[in-house]
C-alpha cells in the first residue's frame, strides 16, 4: 500500500481594508469614552467608582433559545473601586479599553495571545501573575461592559482547528486595494490535505462571509490524532462530498463559528465523533449549544 503524506497547508488571509469609521466602531469609542468619564465624574465627586455588568459566570443567567446557548437573566457583577479586592481588576479593565480604544481607532485587531503579551508589564505593576487566563477573563468583562463579543472588538481567539474536504469561504465585501473578493478560507486542493482554520472568522458576521460546497456531509472529529488517521485511510474519498474538521480537542471560538457557518450556508447534515465518555460529550455539546465563554 503507497504511504499517503499529510500536510498542513498554510494560508495568507487577506485583511478587509475601510477607509473609514463604520457606525459599530464609533459606537464601541462613544462607550469607552462614555465609561472613562463616568470613572472620573465620580472620582471628582467623592463617590466611590463602580462597574456593572451582567454575570456570564452562573448557568441561572442562560436560556435555550431554539436548543442554542443565549445569555438571559437579570444577575449583574458588580466591581466597587473602594473595595481592595476590585482595584487591580478595575485597573486591568480600564487597561484593555485603552486597548480596544487604539484598536479600533486603527481598524486593525490582536489575537489573544498578542494582548497576553502587551499585559505584561500592567500584570508585574498590579502584581497579578502572568497568566492568560487573568487577562481573557478581564477581556470577557471589557465585552460586557460594552455589550460586544471581543471578537467585535478586534480581539480574536488563537485558532487551532483543522478543516479538510472541498470548501470555500468568502468575504461578500471587496478589498479597496485590488477590488478582489476576499478569500477568507480556501481549501479546494487535494484530498488529503488539510487547512488550518483562520481566527478570523471569529470576528466576521455571518452574514458577511460566503460558503461554497458541494457536500453533503459534514464530519466533526474530537481529536486530531483520529482527524489524522481518518485522511490517511481515505474517509474523504469514501464520503466523497464531504468536509472533516477539528478543533483538536475543545474547540474554540473560530472552529465552532466556522462550522455554524457551514451548517446554516449548507444544510447538511452534521456527525460528531467524539469519546463515549463525559468529556466527549461536553465537546459535542458545546459544538451543538454553545458555551458560557462565548456569551
Amino acid at each position: 500500500m503507497q504511504a499517503v503524506v499529510l500536510r498542513v497547508s498554510t494560508m495568507k488571509v487577506l485583511p478587509i481594508v475601510l477607509k473609514k469609521q463604520s457606525n459599530s466602531d464609533q459606537s464601541i469609542l462613544e462607550k469607552i469614552e462614555g465609561l472613562v468619564l463616568n470613572f472620573l465624574s465620580d472620582l471628582k465627586n467623592g463617590r466611590p467608582p463602580t462597574l456593572s455588568f451582567f454575570n456570564r459566570r452562573t448557568w441561572r443567567n442562560v436560556s435555550l433559545d431554539n436548543r442554542v446557548v443565549k445569555g438571559s437573566g437579570n444577575s449583574c457583577t458588580t466591581l466597587n473601586f473602594n473595595h481592595s479586592s476590585s482595584q487591580r481588576h478595575i485597573a486591568l479593565v480600564f487597561y484593555l479599553l485603552s486597548q480596544i480604544y487604539h484598536l479600533n481607532i486603527n481598524r486593525s485587531s490582536n489575537t489573544k495571545r498578542e494582548l497576553f503579551y502587551q499585559c505584561l508589564g500592567t500584570l508585574k505593576t498590579l502584581q497579578y501573575p502572568p497568566s492568560q487566563n487573568i487577562v481573557d477573563n478581564a477581556m470577557q468583562d471589557v465585552g460586557l461592559l460594552l455589550n460586544c463579543p471581543p471578537r467585535i472588538l478586534g480581539v480574536l481567539p488563537s485558532s487551532h482547528g483543522l478543516v479538510a474536504g472541498q470548501l470555500s469561504v468568502s468575504s461578500s465585501k471587496m478589498n479597496e486595494e485590488t477590488c478582489d473578493p476576499i478569500i477568507v478560507l480556501d481549501t479546494h486542493s487535494s484530498m488529503n490535505e488539510c487547512f488550518p482554520i483562520p481566527g478570523e472568522i471569529a470576528s466576521l458576521s455571518s452574514n458577511d462571509l460566503i460558503v461554497k460546497s458541494a457536500a453533503q456531509l459534514i464530519i466533526i472529529v474530537e481529536k486530531d490524532a483520529a482527524f489524522q488517521k481518518l485522511l490517511e485511510s481515505g474517509a474523504l474519498e469514501r464520503f466523497d462530498p464531504c468536509i472533516m474538521l477539528t478543533g483538536r480537542g475543545y474547540p474554540d471560538t473560530a472552529t465552532r463559528r466556522l462550522v455554524h457557518l457551514i451548517w446554516k450556508s449548507l444544510d447538511v447534515p452534521i456527525l460528531a465523533l467524539v469519546d463515549g465518555d463525559p468529556h466527549g460529550i461536553e465537546i459535542m455539546c458545546v459544538y451543538r449549544f454553545g458555551s458560557l465563554e462565548g456569551l
